[in-house]
């Protein structure tokens, strides 16, 4: 087997990821005063070792074992600052933000692991597991550890696992131990091997400490998932971080964890401030009150960089704003009302007075720097009004159409979009019905098909093209929004998929022709904003970079001083 080493160096950590000036009412005030008391050290410019990072974050986490299911944000984000990967994507120096670090999505650094190999006939990953790693129980870790949390994945129907492995690993006995330190991971196809190693790098390769799981197993529970959701401050994995304590309402506390097998975190102490309203967290982060906000508008954001004493990171992100047609409900069981439909939507004003700069139109969806990357001949949407009523008289509707556009209450910038949308689709032959549902309703209709069109803001955090095209296109698939189900397009797909790496010119100019075919048909999504990362961070902490999970990597951040 060729060796694929990883750099002496790197194996001994992991490498280095609105606000209005108005005043705020007596409530805001007494939530900075609350948020600023969860500092262990006094004054949010200190630098000292001890301070507590405060995180004002949109929502509490659900559970703190990754598998168990649950995507309710910031759940994964804190589940990777207490889990570990066998491997990882490490971190450079971002091009477009000097502030900014930025993951090589297509390199793979050492974590649980110390070095991978390929076989010759690229169907055979095998990692040399590090020595000496205890879980934060103090359970030793080795390659069994590795073979029971695949073993779990694919019999604990809640893990995400099987649904995104395929075709690469669509088996549990595809992942075998060859010693204490070694383990085996045996693919189905020859050339998914960059594919499936990038999974391995995110969430759902998380490695679970199978001694203690396995001790809280029962028959009812073989896997042990209900006990680690109820037991959230039992560190079941490897991470830089466990978890303290726990308040659904209120607060999330993370401490270093001593046993961490890489560097030490800078931050010892991290607290995730539960804060519903996202003008308030921009307030907590400019007043001092808190170190970093998640998920704010670009509004927000803006208002906040001119008001100073903050960041705001400006570089491309894999984060897509996408109309989403149900290719089951007319009238888009047609692709000439669903291509309607991409000349209906007014991008430039959606880009100017929803996303104020901080979204771009996207050119396609595939991540353009890939090595083999090919965007030639990609369709180019525009708003068009005469062209979308013509497409919509060639689908059989020459009086025009009513539909229903159906958004997340949650998301202000996509309930802005929707209302931008609706207001241009006059002329277009579209009349739109905005359906505003609240989070816990959304979710349940966009998997199940229940809604005619709707918005979404999502992303694919494996960035290998088998896997970006794949992941909203499987045919039965749960994600697969659109319900569009295309001979042709699988074809397009397979054809790419069998000349093995994705990466080479070969391979970009198959997957071109898979992604001109899935986009000329306005099939599973219709691209309208490519948007920025949405952190605003204080002055006073540096190391935040950009993944492609687009969260927040705490074991890199430090204060400055």
């Amino acid at each position: 087997m060729p060796k694929i080493a990883l750099p002496a160096a790197m194996r001994k950590a992991p490498s280095v990821r609105t606000v209005r000036r108005s005043l705020l009412a007596a409530a805001a005030l007494g939530l900075a005063v609350t948020l600023a008391a969860c500092s262990s050290s006094s004054g949010s410019t200190s630098a000292s070792a001890d301070k507590t990072l405060i995180i004002a974050s949109a929502a509490a986490p659900t559970s703190f074992f990754g598998d168990a299911g649950s995507n309710v944000y910031p759940t994964y984000e804190i589940d990777t600052q207490v889990s570990s990967t066998l491997v990882k994507n490490p971190y450079a120096k971002s091009t477009q933000d000097s502030k900014a670090l930025q993951q090589d999505y297509y390199k793979y650094s050492p974590s649980l692991a110390t070095s991978y190999d390929i076989s010759s006939d690229q169907k055979t990953l095998t990692f040399h597991l590090r020595k000496g790693v205890v879980s934060q129980e103090g359970n030793p870790f080795t390659a069994d550890d590795v073979v029971w949390s695949f073993q779990q994945k694919f019999g604990n129907t809640l893990a995400l696992f099987p649904y995104i492995s395929s075709p690469g690993i669509t088996a549990a006995d595809q992942i075998t131990k060859v010693d204490k330190y070694t383990v085996a991971f045996h693919l189905q196809t020859a050339g998914s091997a960059n594919t499936v190693l990038s999974i391995l790098s995110n969430i759902t390769g998380w490695i679970w400490d199978s001694t203690l799981l396995k001790k809280h197993a029962t028959s009812a529970d073989p896997w042990g998932v209900a006990w680690a959701k109820a037991h959230p401050t039992v560190g079941d994995s490897y991470g830089p971080y466990k978890v303290k304590s726990y308040d659904p309402s209120t607060a999330t506390t993370l401490v270093a964890n001593p046993t961490y097998f890489g560097t030490k975190p800078s931050i010892k102490t991290v607290t995730y401030k539960v804060v519903a309203d996202s003008a308030t967290r921009a307030n907590a982060v400019a007043s001092g009150a808190a170190d970093v906000a998640e998920a704010l508008t670009p509004q927000q954001q803006a208002d906040a960089k001119k008001a100073g004493k903050v960041q705001v990171f400006t570089l491309d992100t894999n984060t897509y704003s996408f109309a989403i047609p149900n290719a089951t409900k007319a009238p888009f069981t047609s692709e000439a009302a669903r291509q309607a439909f991409a000349y209906a939507i007014p991008y430039d004003q959606i880009l100017k007075s929803v996303y104020q700069g901080r979204a771009t139109k996207p050119t396609g969806y595939l991540d353009k720097s890939a090595a083999g990357y090919d965007g030639d001949g990609l369709p180019q949407f525009s708003y068009d009004p005469a062209k979308s009523k013509e497409l919509l008289a060639q689908a059989g509707y020459p009086d025009g159409v009513d539909i229903t556009l159906t958004v997340n209450a949650d998301v202000p910038d996509l309930v802005a979009a929707a209302i931008q949308m609706q207001a241009a689709a006059k002329g277009t032959g579209f009349t739109i019905k905005i359906d505003q549902q609240p989070s816990a309703a959304f979710a349940a209709g966009q998997s199940s098909g229940g809604f005619q069109i709707f918005l979404l803001r999502d992303y694919a955090i494996t960035l290998s093209p088998p896997y970006e095209l794949g992941l909203y296109t499987g045919k039965g698939s749960p994600i697969n929004y659109s319900k569009w189900e295309d001979p042709t397009f699988y074809s397009l797909l397979k054809t790419a998929t069998d000349l093995g790496d994705p990466l080479t010119p070969e391979a970009g100019k198959a997957y071109n022709a898979a992604e001109k075919y899935m986009l000329e048909n306005a099939a599973t999504m219709i691209n309208y904003a490519n948007v920025q990362p949405s952190f605003l961070v204080g002055s006073n902490v540096k190391g935040w970079a950009q993944r492609s999970d687009n969260w927040l990597d705490v074991s890199q951040l430090s204060f400055s001083s």
